[in-house]
């Protein structure tokens, strides 16, 4: 009995091992780490090379073979993710992607298909086959797109007619000033022609008499007595 209870353990033992061996066949547990999700992936070569270097993956500490930087989409192709894993070699004109479960770059078996993939590539050239990059933009991305574009068109459509309505209301505003000014100065100069012609009647009014008595004495002296009384009632009947 006790010899069966020990058989049966190992069995058991050797069942789990093997089952873990295959859930993490290819993958590297420290890759989970290095996860991240980015807007798009390298589109050349060199962006490639540039986006590696600052991955850095060759500073990641594992105890995996080799990990080198990938850019692929996820197993639910809503997002593109960077991350330090080991290459795999993808079979069968289809793309890349990183299965978070296994830890691993694995080939995409849920119908992406890539045409311009070849038959067979290594994981870590992916950057050459942006038709992959796109099925994720066109399967979950487009409408998030149209409704940006849509809301950019809103957006300036509202600041140029606010522009034109900001450009129409200073126009009428400069002609209201315009328009005041002409007839606060037209009003000014009315005052000054009432004020002077005030000023004139009052003055003559005021110096008439003076005027008058002093003309009446230079000819009363120039004139003979009865030229001067004559003189008298003429001025006095005209004053």
């Amino acid at each position: 009995m006790e010899y069966a209870f020990v058989f049966l353990k190992g069995v058991l033992l050797i069942h789990i091992s093997k089952n873990d061996f295959l859930v993490n066949a290819g993958g590297c547990n420290a890759s989970l780490a290095t996860v991240s999700v980015v807007n798009r992936c390298p589109r050349n070569e060199e962006e490639w090379t540039t986006a590696a270097e600052r991955k850095n993956c060759g500073n990641i500490k594992h105890n995996c073979v080799f990990i080198q930087y990938h850019c692929v989409m996820n197993t639910w192709r809503n997002k593109t993710i960077e991350v330090c894993a080991q290459a795999e070699n993808i079979v069968g004109k289809v793309c890349a992607e990183f299965n978070i479960g296994g830890a691993r770059i694995q080939r995409n078996g849920n119908g992406v298909h890539c045409d311009s993939c070849p038959i067979s590539y290594n994981s870590t050239k992916s950057f050459k086959y942006q038709e992959c990059y796109l099925k994720v933009k066109t399967t979950l991305s487009t409408k998030l797109q149209v409704t940006t574009n849509s809301l950019d068109i809103d957006f300036t459509t509202h600041r140029e007619n606010l522009d034109t309505v900001n450009a129409t209301s200073n126009i009428e505003h400069s002609s209201s000033n315009i328009e005041e000014g002409d007839v606060n100065t037209i009003t000014i100069f009315a005052v000054c022609v009432v004020i002077c012609l005030l000023l004139f009647i009052l003055l003559t009014l005021k110096w008439r008499s003076t005027i008058w008595t002093t003309l009446s004495g230079i000819f009363r002296k120039a004139l003979p007595a009865s030229e001067n009384d004559s003189l008298k009632q003429t001025l006095e009947t005209e004053v």
